[in-house]
């Protein structure tokens, strides 16, 4: 569902602490930083998003936001050379646990939030995107 739909399911409550929850991860890793409107170069793209919200089978709610990746331009938005999205299958899981068995090491169980926040620009690269829905309570009306 999107963030309107959710917003007028019941509990609602809850889904706006998920986001804030989402833009606390966002402040915390400097995911980004608000751009007053007077900034923004007149032949810049501003790029919009969308919210991917669903609850889990086990009552847990799951949020992400992401940039409409559908207005994004190659060579001037991103370099389609140079894509790179680090993920790990289930097979390389498989093969981790399989040495740890095997090397008789110990595991510890590790859980990321938030791994793809930490992706860093080239070349002094700037996009811009709108506040997103359930943001705007955290930014003055004149940034993006």
């Amino acid at each position: 569902m999107n963030f309107d739909e959710a917003m007028a399911r019941k509990g609602k409550k809850e889904w706006e602490k998920e986001v804030d929850k989402e833009h606390g991860k966002f402040v915390k890793y400097s995911v980004w930083k608000p751009a007053p409107k007077s900034e923004v170069p007149k032949d810049a793209k501003v790029l919009t998003s969308t919210w991917v919200i669903k609850p889990k089978v086990n009552g847990t709610k799951r949020e992400r936001l992401n940039a409409c990746g559908f207005e994004q331009v190659d060579g001037l938005h991103y370099d389609s050379q140079d894509l790179l999205a680090p993920v790990v299958n289930d097979m390389t899981v498989r093969i981790v646990m399989t040495l740890i068995i095997m090397a008789s090491w110990t595991a510890e169980l590790l859980g990321v939030q938030g791994a793809f926040l930490n992706g860093r620009f080239q070349n002094g690269e700037r996009l811009f995107m709108k506040v997103p829905q359930g943001f705007a309570k955290f930014y003055p009306a004149d940034v993006l």
